[in-house]
């Protein structure tokens, strides 16, 4: 299993091992290099798409942009830091409100 994974990141390090170069990955890089952003896809998340279709590209490089367009319309990326919470959330859970969580069993001593 380590094995193949080893195998898989040779390959999109850019060689195959064999004459020639390239390979699935790295032809699956060159084809997204539009909406591709390093430093946010790995290598091991693009190779999900690839597995996925079974490393057909022109169907991974498909999936991978509808899953890019889902992302966007649903603004995935962004919903965490634009998140407010409803007004009667704020008014309730003030911090430093002096409010403690309560103890399910009582103490015996």
């Amino acid at each position: 299993m380590e094995a193949a994974a080893n195998a898989a990141r040779g390959r999109f390090a850019g060689g195959t091992g064999r004459a020639g170069g390239g390979g699935p990955p790295f032809q699956f890089k060159e084809a997204i290099k539009d909406v591709h952003v390093p430093e946010k896809h790995e290598d091991r998340y693009l190779l999900r798409f690839l597995r996925a279709r079974k490393w057909d590209l022109p169907k991974a490089e498909q999936m991978f942009r509808s899953t890019l367009a889902f992302r966007q319309q649903w603004r995935l990326d962004t919903i965490v830091d634009e998140y407010k919470p409803p007004q009667v959330r704020r008014r309730r859970r003030r911090p430093g409100s002096g409010c403690r969580p309560a103890i399910a069993a009582p103490w015996h001593g």
